[in-house]
């Protein structure tokens, strides 16, 4: 787990992600290698230097998040290797191309447009997850009531989400499968982090708590994440399809009266005392990660806290055997 700490740490130099400075390393020197077009002389091979100079760097960069990507992170991001490969490519062309004495244009476009690919895809899906190690004594009772599996022989999952934000959507997705592949090794809790830019998220974090009093948290959880882009039109009714049918009245007296509330304010103010800033934020043990992690990246994660801690062995017990921690009958087994 160090490696991919330090990783992480070189990823974000004075928490600036590395893709900014490349990509201004790639803007600048395409700027240079035009440069040198339009100027004769002194002037042009100044320019050259300057393109070579950063797009040496660039490549440099990209080599080493690529040798990262297949040895730390264990080739967990097949595409984010290839978008680096197609950034070392394009850096490659660029000094071509300063070296030139008549304009590439056509071969320059391609650079150009191949780096403007392969940003796009680590931009948004392909980034090294920002990593923090948090001190263990800040973390005590991080674990709010809605929780998977048992406290003792396992490592701790906790989750802060907000209902509305679309990149909590699809960690969703990831943390469940987590939950399914890992729920006899893991303890999954998930905290409230509703955002006031949302308006659907406090009311939505208060339905499913008003849920939790009924045994249906995680039910749930699931149906107001599956329906993001129906949270208004769900929570106008008085009940949800997850109450049971002789609990509707109770429930919508919850929502009414607001009163499980505390427990969603609760939640909500660990996250401003961490220093929490987006969501989706996932602590594994003591890892802070902050913003949405792809399934492989999170998993990678996982198996490697699990083996520092010597829990990688996977625990058998009666309660998994019978029902399975990952089926809906099961969730109620794994709990507390």
């Amino acid at each position: 787990m160090r490696e991919v700490l330090w990783v992480s740490r070189w990823f974000y130099p004075a928490d600036t992600s590395l893709l900014i400075w490349l990509t201004l390393c790639a803007v600048l020197a395409f700027l240079a290698v035009v440069a040198g077009w339009v100027f004769k002389g002194l002037f042009k091979k100044v320019f050259a230097g300057i393109a070579v100079t950063l797009s040496g760097i660039g490549g440099f960069v990209c080599l080493g998040m690529t040798a990262a990507e297949i040895v730390v992170f264990e080739f967990s991001s097949p595409l984010s290797v290839a978008g680096y490969a197609a950034l070392l490519v394009a850096f490659a062309g660029l000094i071509r191309q300063s070296r030139s004495e008549r304009p590439l244009k056509r071969q320059c476009a391609a650079s150009l447009g191949m780096a403007g690919v392969a940003f796009s895809y680590l931009f948004f899906y392909g980034g090294i997850p920002h990593i923090l190690e948090l001190p263990t004594k800040d973390l005590a009772g991080v674990e709010g009531v809605n929780v998977l599996g048992r406290p003792s022989g396992t490592l701790s999952v906790t989750e802060f989400a907000d209902f509305e934000c679309p990149p909590c959507a699809a960690q969703d997705r990831s943390m469940d499968r987590l939950w399914v592949t890992y729920s006899d090794r893991i303890r999954y809790s998930f905290r409230h982090f509703p955002k006031q830019r949302h308006p659907q998220a406090a009311p939505a974090a208060l339905a499913s708590q008003c849920a939790a009093e009924h045994g249906a948290f995680w039910e749930t959880k699931r149906l107001l994440f599956s329906n993001q882009n129906r949270l208004g039109e769900i929570l106008a009714h008085p009940e949800l399809p997850t109450i049971p049918a002789g609990e509707l009245e109770r429930y919508a007296q919850c929502v009414q009266s607001r009163s499980a509330w505390p427990s969603v304010s609760k939640d909500r103010r660990w996250a401003e005392d961490l220093g929490l800033r987006v969501t989706p934020s996932i602590i594994i043990g003591n890892k802070l990660i902050q913003g949405v992690i792809g399934y492989p990246r999170l998993e990678l994660i996982v198996r490697r806290e699990l083996s520092d801690r010597n829990l990688s062995m996977p625990q058998r017990t009666a309660a998994r055997s019978q029902s399975g921690c990952g089926s809906a009958a099961g969730v109620q087994a794994c709990s507390e």
